[in-house]
């Protein structure tokens, strides 16, 4: 959960599962929205935490219970990457 109310930071969200990618510098990471949405995404090995399943983003602001991020690249299932996330499932 983000502790600072300085806005951009960067911080770590829980992913559902991380595999393998489909080039050797890659992982393939899936998670969820705010709104229950399954997304998934490739991203660079530097950005992924693979034994905690974390993955690096950007957090723009939270509010309440939701933080609206940036995530490394755009999303396979919701087709964008500033996604809104449940703030408990962000880490700094």
């Amino acid at each position: 959960m983000p502790s600072t109310n300085e806005f951009p930071s960067k911080g770590w969200l829980k992913c559902s599962d991380i595999s393998e990618g489909m080039f050797p510098n890659e992982y393939a990471v899936e998670s969820i929205t705010a709104d229950n949405a399954e997304f998934s995404l490739f991203a660079h090995k530097t950005l992924v935490n693979e034994k905690e399943k974390l993955l690096k983003v950007t957090i723009l602001d939270c509010r309440d219970d939701v933080c609206l991020v940036i995530l490394p690249n755009e999303a396979y299932g919701v087709f964008k990457n500033m996604i809104t996330v449940k703030i408990k499932d962000i880490s700094q």
